[in-house]
């Protein structure tokens, strides 16, 4: 097994792009990123972020395989001690794209504070269809954001010891 020691840092859509989109509403057109585009909606009483993911599939022909939405219920991180966790499984969706959007609050309704957010680790298939080891990455996202996985990328789990 190869231990690998990576920092976390905050889900920003510029560091995750590489891997997918990150989703989520703005406060204001001045923190969005620039190619996000924002219009009025639903006679004024709405903002739309237009485009944050795109549902992507490339399953072949013969595979009888649909895209859809799911829901699941994660359970929190248990076994962090000292700020570390050990984390044992990548896996990837080779013919889908894949989003994990919170659909809780925080215990005290701010969305913005990420101790309340998840955990999101990836990293791009290397070229002997193994995830490549350097681009592993470590976001913390907030409440606030959810995040998309392109195709064939990598991301963890954390799995029973």
């Amino acid at each position: 097994m190869v231990l690998i020691t990576i920092p976390v840092v905050p889900l920003t859509a510029d560091a995750y792009k590489p891997y997918g989109q990150v989703i989520r509403a703005y406060e204001n057109d001045s923190n969005k990123p620039e190619d996000i585009k924002v219009t009025p909606a639903n006679g004024g009483t709405a903002q739309k972020f237009h485009k944050l993911s795109f549902l992507e599939s490339s399953y072949p022909p013969t595979a009888g395989a649909t895209t859809g939405i799911s829901v699941y219920r994660c359970q929190p991180l248990e076994n962090i001690q000292d700020g570390v966790t050990t984390l044992t499984t990548l896996e990837r969706h080779s013919y889908t794209s894949q989003s994990f959007i919170p659909m809780g609050t925080s215990s005290d309704g701010d969305l913005s504070i990420r101790s309340n957010g998840f955990l999101v680790v990836v990293a791009l298939n290397g070229p002997d269809d193994r995830p490549d080891l350097e681009t592993l990455r470590a976001f913390l996202a907030s409440t606030a954001q959810g995040v998309s996985y392109n195709c064939g990328v990598w991301r963890t789990f954390n799995s029973p010891p």
